[in-house]
């Protein structure tokens, strides 16, 4: 009986939670390539992306604020920014603070998401050198769930 309580109760929490929030996933384009996966909260995102850049593998979690979402067309506009961390692997693990700013539209008709943005990093190599990294702007296709 207690197993048949925990897996109703278990299920019950996966489907609300699960039906909560839109997320998105697909790939976030500049001088690399990254897999992006977004979970949204209200009026903020949770972005986790994984992805390689010339010689770099790198690993990168933003948590972005919804500042404005005009009502321009049938489809959804958002303006974000916000702060993140990163970790980039060449050579040994490097971590980096970052921010993240940008704009995204979901179509109305399609669940298609297109984003540009701009992710500059402050990564730490080492002892003491630090470098800014990721001034380029980057292109988003998500398919939005």
């Amino acid at each position: 009986m207690k197993k048949l309580i925990s897996i109703i109760v278990i299920i019950t929490l996966v489907s609300i939670v699960a039906k909560a929030e839109p997320r998105a996933i697909g790939i976030r384009a500049s001088y690399g390539i990254e897999a992006s996966y977004q979970h949204a909260f209200g009026n903020s995102f949770l972005e986790g992306d994984l992805g390689l850049f010339e010689k770099d593998f790198a690993v990168h979690a933003m948590y972005d604020f919804i500042f404005a979402s005009p009502n321009w067309s049938n489809g959804e506009w958002n303006f974000y920014a916000g702060p993140g961390v990163g970790m980039n692997i060449n050579n040994g693990a490097h971590f980096s603070i970052c921010a993240q700013i940008g704009g995204d539209y979901t179509f109305a008709t399609v669940p298609l998401q297109l984003s540009l943005d701009l992710r500059p990093d402050i990564v730490r190599f080492g002892g003491e050198t630090t470098f800014f990294k990721g001034w380029y702007p980057s292109l988003g296709i998500r398919y939005r769930f």
